[in-house]
């Protein structure tokens, strides 16, 4: 129902008595110029041209005080509720010999939906990582990969914008897990939400392999440590068994005491490679009678295995905790084969290190230990430039004698740090705790825990450093993993951990000290020093291992992708000089190694820094799958790159098998709407705020620029003089 409920017209500044003193005016003119005519005509006649010209001069004048004219209409919207169901897969869980969605169903055919707005409108969607419409005619099937509750609240809530949107509905099991946070969008959806808890939000008889750690790079005939986390519930007391395997073949074993209910326990293995190369394992778990599932029993993972030791070679300023900490750390990891140069006043107590560039290359990584530019002397510095060019490692560290002041501004080495260094540059001597950027929390150097919710933990949780050299910059090509809390650098915070490539090699700095903090105050507190020294095992080996040096260089976010989590890619791209590109476009294609299915095309955007792109594919079923892809400038074929991921068995849907009623609680709390348990849904239609909605819609039309004025005022003058002109009228 709408009607019209106030027509008006305003002039500028209000000024009606103008326009009426306009009309005036015109009419007594038009009526001086017509009193007379020659030859004579029609009394009839004279007036009509009289009116014609008293209406044209009347809205020419008109239009030159602005007037606008105003529409108001009131008009009333129907109430209308939307009901989403959840058809993810952890949807298919049975509890009591019924699935969840079976147990939705039920409340479905029942007529409940019927009663929902009997005096308005309904829409209803089923969504899991995305959404679509529910007709009457469609089966509801639990096979959703992933659950977006935030994502699809938001694309109803534009898909029926305008609307009197007075309730969304929602029969889930809460376990959110893609997309973005829903607490958040129902913050600001301005919409009730009635979420309908489905499921138990009791733990459920279930195993699974939550977590792994290991390292990504493994060594021929050595041992390496492989640990999995395992959650349990129903089975406490009971023994469990966790397969180290590649392929079919069982690699290691251990038997374990299963956890107490939703509790967790980390159990390791140890992993013997005998070929060097690529490999990819798996950890599994024997499935337990009367299991919920046993999609979470399995996690894969890749190791690249190469054939000798890392040879280190560490250059240090002279004695202190901070080297006799890092001595301990690379002399404990059995893959680790360091060479060692302590400093002193006018050299080193004990020979000098290398001085030709084949010595150099004989180590894979060379640590410049809070070491000042006076201990290399000669040829050491430049050399060390050619090392990393030809696809060495170098990483320095933080101190009084390190960076601008160790006399490093003016070195070879500052145009190829990823820090831009000052003569003046100061020491600020002030505990502080380093906050990782959104690079280094994906960054493998930065790796303490595989979940990246813990890893966070971890680093916000060590001991704080006590000092951080005050560099002056960060060069355009680095990538920075972790910076001050509140040192800035004009705008930009300060570095405390960066990366770059250069070359062939990777450099890395560490302008925060003292190190040895994190391995004994942790003994102090009851914790061991297990971060520390997998902080210096993740930095040693990604800066170790050497990658193609390629113009082009496409590789996936992850090797090994959970089913349920989105694809992503990212792209270097360089030109002949390995001068970052910045307008180039990179696209690629994916598709399964086995079948024939066909190619999915993606093409990545420019990243924030120069030479990077970034892109996100989706979901894809478990598999195997290889990707194509290159990069092309003005039609002309830069380079192409190559590779391969996997999809593992294991689901982000079957992580956390309980109904997550908090959640649930949270979204009705802040939406202002009511939660409700699946057994007590048929209550809730009575509570539905089925209101109309009064809606008033106001309406301005400028009219003195609207070219339909201009016209009828011509339309009205050519009307009088065709008239005149027939008439025979002077």
């Amino acid at each position: 129902m709408f009607g019209i409920i106030h027509l008006g017209l305003t002039l500028h500044g209000g000024r009606i008595w103008l326009g009426l003193g306009i009309f005036l005016l015109t009419a007594g003119l038009a009526y001086y110029s017509y009193r007379t005519t020659n030859p004579p005509v029609s009394r009839a006649k004279r007036f009509f041209l009289m009116g014609l010209r008293t209406l044209a001069f009347f809205l020419l004048l008109l239009a030159l005080t602005e007037p606008v004219f105003s529409l108001v209409r009131r008009f009333t919207r129907p109430p209308r509720v939307v009901l989403l169901v959840d058809t993810s897969k952890s949807m298919s869980l049975e509890e009591e010999g019924r699935g969840r969605l079976e147990r939705v169903k039920e409340l479905l055919d029942s007529g409940w939906g019927k009663e929902l707005t009997p005096n308005g409108e309904f829409s209803a969607y089923q969504f899991s990582s995305q959404i679509k419409p529910l007709t009457p005619s469609d089966s509801l099937i639990a096979s959703g990969e992933g659950t977006a509750i935030g994502d699809a609240l938001i694309e109803v809530k534009k898909r029926l914008s305008g609307e009197n949107l007075v309730g969304m509905i929602i029969l889930t099991d809460g376990q959110n897990n893609l997309g973005r946070d829903p607490l958040q969008v129902a913050r600001g959806l301005g919409v009730r939400l009635y979420p309908v808890g489905v499921g138990s939000p009791s733990p459920l008889k279930d195993l699974a392999i939550t977590g792994y750690r290991t390292n990504e790079v493994a060594y021929v005939g050595a041992k390496l440590p492989v640990e999995a986390t395992i959650r349990g519930s129903g089975f406490f007391g009971q023994k469990g068994l966790l397969l180290l395997k590649e392929g079919g073949v069982i690699l290691d074993r251990k038997e374990f005491s299963l956890p107490s209910e939703g509790g967790e326990v980390r159990v390791t293995l140890d992993l013997i490679p005998q070929k060097e190369g690529l490999h990819r394992y798996t950890l599994s778990l024997p499935q337990k009678e009367g299991e919920l599932t046993g999609e979470n029993n399995q996690r894969q993972f890749w190791v690249q295995v190469l054939k000798s030791k890392i040879k280190v070679l560490i250059i240090s300023g002279g004695p202190s905790w901070e080297f006799s900490f890092l001595r301990r750390a690379l002399e404990e990891d059995e893959n680790v084969e360091p060479k060692f140069f302590v400093g002193k006043r006018d050299g080193f107590y004990e020979g000098r290190p290398p001085t030709t560039i084949e010595r150099l290359r004989g180590y894979d990584l060379v640590i410049l230990q809070n070491c000042p530019r006076r201990l290399l002397k000669g040829r050491t510095e430049s050399l060390l430039v050619d090392y990393v060019e030809e696809g060495g490692a170098l990483l320095m560290t933080g101190g009084e004698r390190s960076f601008g002041r160790g006399g490093y501004s003016s070195s070879p080495l500052a145009k190829i740090l990823p820090l831009t260094l000052s003569p003046k540059e100061a020491v600020i001597n002030r505990d502080f705790s380093p906050l990782l950027t959104l690079k280094g929390r994906a960054h493998p150097v930065m790796g303490l825990e595989a979940d990246p919710n813990l890893n966070e933990l971890a680093w916000a949780d060590l001991p704080p450093l006590q000092g951080v050299n005050f560099v002056a910059g960060t060069s355009p090509q680095a990538e920075v993993l972790a910076i001050h809390p509140t040192l800035k650098l004009g705008s930009q915070p300060l570095p405390v951990i960066a990366v770059r490539r250069y070359g062939q090699g990777k450099l890395m700095v560490i302008t925060g000290f003292p190190l040895w903090r994190w391995d004994f105050l942790e003994w102090g507190v009851g914790k061991s020093n297990s971060y520390y020294l997998r902080f210096w095992s993740n930095a040693l080996r990604w800066l170790v291992t050497r990658e193609e040096a390629k113009l082009v260089k496409i590789t996936p976010s992850q090797k090994i992708y959970r089913t349920g989590e989105r694809i992503g890619f990212s792209a270097r791209v360089f030109d002949e000089n390995y001068q970052p590109l910045s307008n180039a476009r990179v696209s690629l294609e994916v598709r399964p190694k086995k079948g024939k299915g066909e190619p999915i095309a993606l093409t990545l955007a420019p990243g924030a820094k120069g030479g990077r792109y970034i892109g996100t594919l989706g979901i894809l079923p478990q598999g195997d799958y290889h990707y194509w892809g290159k990069a092309s400038l003005e039609g002309v074929t830069l380079g192409k790159d190559e590779g391969e991921f996997t999809v593992s068995r294991y689901s982000i849907e079957f992580e956390d098998t309980r109904m997550d009623r908090e959640t649930l609680l949270e979204l009705a709390q802040l939406s202002g709407g009511e939660y409700y348990d699946l057994k007590d849904a048929s209550a809730l239609p009575s509570h539905l705020p089925l209101a109309k909605e009064e809606v008033k819609v106001e309406r301005e039309i400028e009219l003195w620029n609207n070219p339909l004025l201009m016209a009828f005022i011509v339309v009205l003058l050519a009307a009088e003089w065709t008239i005149r002109k027939r008439s025979r009228m002077l």
